[in-house]
């Protein structure tokens, strides 16, 4: 009952946005094919960014209302069979690209990775507050850190595993997947009060929406950077590279945030996002988009 439910509210979205719902699925399967192939064709990495993607999208299933409601409804342990099932139906289309490529290892990174994420967006119950490395004010990353740091430890065990067995590309996947779990952050629009509450005009607000989102995740991602630099020295270039166009899609989803505020961001966006996945170039013309639409969006509640 509760995924035909799921099944039926996101037939009605694809309505909204003027898509027959077949048309949208098939969309969206034929974009996941050709990024894939003409990614996986371009790039050794692209499969470990394939399922940093998928990895990002689970996280944003389990936010915490989601998983207050679900909690609330359910017992606990159909709770654990809805969350674990929801992300397993989200991650197929994924694992039958894997599958497909024979990309074995990338698959039981994403398996694993599905039944990870299926557990550790639990609320924690008692009063000692997580600490974190961000501020109270810029509350995605301190909401979202918190949420997630389970996966962040494994990224970062990770990290040693590809240090250790001397896979470059492993590496870099690790450097990947925190861009992608903090672009996670920002898929959920705040409370119309807490943009108001600003004294800044839309274009400050962005601007340090921004600042915050590149300072925050540098803090996540670099330390795994400079250890990766200081093993292959040679291969400098290509984590500048990676992390140039990392930094370029956090700060297009933050933008893309605000283009779509106060409701979610639309599936326009997201093909946009994908679209940027083949052709990273193409964020020079996106993010400019991107912004123009959150000053609009955002000028009625910053004035």
């Amino acid at each position: 009952m509760y995924f035909q439910l799921q099944f039926k509210l996101l037939n009605r979205r694809f309505k909204d946005l003027g898509f027959e719902p077949w048309f949208a699925y098939v969309l969206l399967l034929a974009t996941l094919e050709t990024i894939t192939h003409q990614s996986f064709e371009r790039f050794s990495f692209a499969p470990f960014v394939l399922v940093g993607v998928c990895m990002m999208l689970q996280v944003n299933l389990g936010n915490q209302k989601r998983i207050d409601f679900l909690k609330t409804v359910f017992t606990t342990s159909k709770f654990r069979q809805i969350r674990l099932l929801e992300n397993a139906l989200l991650a197929l289309p994924f694992m039958l690209e894997l599958i497909i490529y024979q990309k074995w290892i990338e698959l039981v990174l994403l398996i694993a990775g599905t039944f990870l994420l299926s557990l550790v967006n639990v609320k924690i119950s008692h009063q000692k507050t997580l600490p974190t490395p961000f501020s109270k004010q810029p509350f995605e990353f301190a909401v979202g850190f918190r949420s997630t740091i389970v996966v962040f430890m494994a990224i970062y065990c990770l990290m040693g595993i590809a240090l250790f067995v001397d896979n470059f590309n492993l590496g870099m996947f690790s450097i990947g997947v925190v861009f992608v779990i903090s672009m996670g952050f920002y898929t959920q629009p705040e409370n119309e009060f807490y943009v108001w509450i600003h004294h800044h005009s839309a274009h400050d607000f962005l601007r340090q929406k921004v600042k915050i989102a590149v300072l925050q995740v540098s803090v996540l991602s670099l330390p795994l950077a400079i250890l990766l630099v200081c093993r292959y020295p040679s291969q400098i270039e290509y984590v500048v590279l990676l992390l140039f166009t990392a930094y370029a899609f956090i700060i297009a989803i933050v933008l893309a945030k605000y283009a779509a505020y106060p409701n979610e961001i639309q599936l326009v966006q997201v093909f946009f996002l994908g679209l940027s996945l083949l052709l990273p170039f193409l964020l020079l013309l996106f993010i400019p988009l991107f912004y123009n639409q959150a000053k609009q969006r955002l000028t009625p509640y910053l004035k």
